[in-house]
C-alpha cells in the first residue's frame, strides 16, 4: 500500500493531467456536435470493422463444423446405398468412411498424402480414396493410426479410366508435369470423343466402383497405334485437400483371391 501511494505521489501531476484530459473529451464531444458526430462516426466504423471481423471468424468456424457434420451425413447415406441390391446401386458391396488430409505434396514427381486412419480403423491397403464424388488416390500403405495415399498425380499411378459417354476405357496415367493434368492411353481412334466428354472410374479395378469422376477431356491427340492419347483435366484440386472419403470394396479379397487362382492355372 505505502509504494502505491508512493507512486502516486510521484505522478500526480501526470495523472491529474490525464484525468483533466478525458473530461475536457468528454465535455467537448457532447457538447459540440461537429466533434461528436466525429467522434460517434470513428467509433461506430471501428466498431463495425470489429464486428466484422469476430463474424468473419464465427462464421469459419462454424462453416468448419458444418462441412465435417455434412460429410459425416454424406458417408452414412452411401453406406446405406451400398446395402441395396445392384441393380439398384452401382456402389453396392461398397463401404464409406471419412479421414482428414494432414499431410500432402503436389509438386514433385511421386507424389503422396498422408490421411489420420490406419489399421486401427481397418483402414488398409487397395483402398480408394476419394474427395465427394471425386477420386483421389489408392492407399498403399497403412500403420497402426496412418495410411499412404497415392494420387493421381504420381508418375506411377495407374487407374483403369473410362469415358462416360460411350464406356471404352483405357489406363490413366500422370506424366510428372502438370499437377492439374493427367492422359488416357489406349482409347482406339475410330470412337466418336468430344472436349467436355467426362472421364470415370469403370470399375474394373474392384477398388472404386463405377462411375467416380477422374475429370474431363481437355484435348485429344492421335497416336501411331490407332489409339488416342486424352488429355484429362482432373477433377481433384490438390493443391487444396481437406476431408476425404476411403473407400472399401467389402468383396475385394475374394475377388482378387479368385483371379489369383485363375491366372495360377493358366
Amino acid at each position: 500500500m505505502n509504494n502505491f501511494f508512493k507512486i502516486l505521489l510521484r505522478y500526480h501531476y501526470h495523472i491529474l493531467f490525464f484525468i483533466i484530459e478525458i473530461v475536457a473529451f468528454i465535455l467537448m464531444v457532447n457538447h459540440n456536435s461537429y466533434q461528436g458526430s466525429v467522434y460517434f462516426g470513428a467509433l461506430s466504423t471501428v466498431r463495425g470493422a470489429v464486428n466484422e471481423k469476430v463474424y468473419a471468424i464465427s462464421k469459419f468456424f462454424s462453416t468448419a463444423q458444418v462441412n465435417e457434420t455434412l460429410n459425416a451425413e454424406n458417408v452414412e447415406l452411401r453406406n446405406q446405398l451400398a446395402s441395396l441390391p445392384d441393380s439398384i446401386a452401382i456402389d453396392y458391396g461398397y463401404t464409406y468412411s471419412t479421414a482428414a488430409v494432414i499431410n500432402a505434396s503436389w509438386n514433385k514427381s511421386k507424389n503422396y498424402l498422408v490421411i489420420n486412419k490406419g489399421r486401427r480403423d481397418s483402414v488398409g491397403e487397395d483402398m480408394g480414396v476419394c474427395s465427394g464424388n471425386k477420386v483421389v488416390g489408392i492407399i498403399t500403405k497403412s500403420s497402426e493410426h496412418y495410411s499412404i495415399v497415392m494420387p493421381l498425380i504420381n508418375t506411377k499411378s495407374r487407374i483403369s479410366g473410362m469415358i462416360k459417354n460411350n464406356r471404352y476405357f483405357g489406363s490413366l496415367q500422370w506424366d510428372g508435369a502438370d499437377y492439374r493434368y493427367s492422359f488416357l492411353y489406349d482409347i482406339p481412334d475410330h470412337i466418336s470423343i468430344n472436349i467436355g466428354d467426362t472421364v470415370i472410374t469403370s470399375g474394373s479395378s474392384h477398388i472404386f466402383p463405377e462411375g467416380k469422376i477422374l475429370g474431363v477431356v481437355d484435348s485429344i491427340m492421335r497416336q501411331e497405334s490407332s489409339f488416342y492419347k486424352l488429355k484429362v483435366k482432373l477433377a481433384t484440386n490438390y493443391k487444396y485437400m481437406g476431408d476425404v472419403n476411403i473407400v472399401s470394396n467389402n468383396n475385394y479379397a475374394e475377388v482378387k483371391n479368385l483371379e489369383n487362382e485363375f491366372l495360377k492355372d493358366e
